[in-house]
Formats: C-alpha cells, structure tokens, sequence
C-alpha cells in the first residue's frame, strides 16, 4: 500500500459526498425520530442505501490508492486521536447505513433507494399499519447499531471537523487545503 501526500480528485469527490451525506443525515435522523416524520424516512433510507454504495467504493478507492501520508512534525498523541477519528469514521461510513439497513429491511419496514425496492414491507395480516420483522434479532441489532452508535459517530464527526479547523487555523499547514484539492 503506497502512502501518498497527494490526494487525488475522487478521494477528494468521494471524501466530501459522503461527509456532507453524514452532515445531512445526522440531524435528519435526530429530527425524524422526534417527529416521527414518515415521508423523511423515505428520503433518510433512500440516501443511506447511496451513501452505502459510495462507501464501499470509497474503502476499496483508499485501498487500491492508499493512505495519505502522515505530517510527523505533530505530536504522536495527536496523530494517534487522528488515526482513531479516522478508523471510526471509516468504519462509520460502513456501519451506520449497514445498521440502518439491517433496522429497516429486517424489521419489515421495507427498504429501498427512491421508488426502487429492495427488500418489500412485511405488514401484520392483524394490523397493516403495523410492521412485522423479517429476522427479530438482525432487526434488534440494526436499531441498537443505528440508534446507539449514531453518539460515538457524532463525536468523531466533530473531532475530525475540530481537528481540520485546527490544522487549518493554528498549525497553519496544509491538512485542509490538501483535502479541498488545493495546492500548497
């Protein structure tokens, strides 16, 4: 795996749409389970699906390309929190639309991207308005990923906005300019 100071222009398109999908779909999904809104839901499970898809094409990208090069002139706890933050955001990018899934399609909630269906909704012969899940504990494991782990998601999604901000404005090196595709 070579390690690059150079970002190329779809680690960079890849890095900001699904930030500003995670940006979105954070306060989104905080204001539909308040409000229990069902018509955000289509739209949250639609781009959650997508998100997914870049995702995956964004890990195997970073694989085939390999990792950014590391600035060893900052202190080692900071690029241990930076390679923290950055591991739980990968993974996160994963996980959360993964557990979402897992909440939607196996819960019977259906699951689909836009008025394309996936998995069809499993309604109780007793109730329709009610929802029966396909698979209870795939179904019980997708809402505590999706509901629980959505904190330490939150946390890293700041540290890491923090952490560029901080890059950008104090250290004064070119952390942030890097991963906006501009030059030194």
């Amino acid at each position: 795996m070579k390690n690059t100071s150079i970002l190329s222009t779809p680690t960079i398109i890849l890095h900001w749409l699904i930030a500003l999908a995670f940006i979105f779909m954070l306060p989104l999904g905080f204001y539909m389970r308040a409000t229990y809104n069902l018509e955000l839901y289509y739209y949250h499970k639609s781009i959650g699906v997508i998100v997914f898809c870049l995702a995956l094409i964004r890990i195997v990208w970073r694989i085939r390309e390999g990792w950014p090069a590391v600035d060893d002139a900052h202190p080692r706890y900071e690029l241990i929190l930076a390679r923290i933050t950055h591991w739980i955001l990968i993974l996160a990018t994963i996980g959360m639309p993964l557990s979402g899934m897992m909440y939607s399609g196996a819960g019977g909630f259906s699951l689909h991207v836009f008025e394309w269906v996936i998995i069809p909704p499993n309604p109780s012969a007793d109730d329709p308005h009610k929802m029966v899940p396909y698979n209870d504990f795939i179904y019980r494991l997708g809402v505590f990923g999706h509901t629980k782990l959505v904190y330490i998601v939150l946390a890293a999604l700041v540290l890491h906005i923090v952490g560029s901000l901080k890059h950008h404005w104090l250290d004064k090196d070119a952390t942030l300019r890097r991963m906006l595709g501009l030059r030194r």
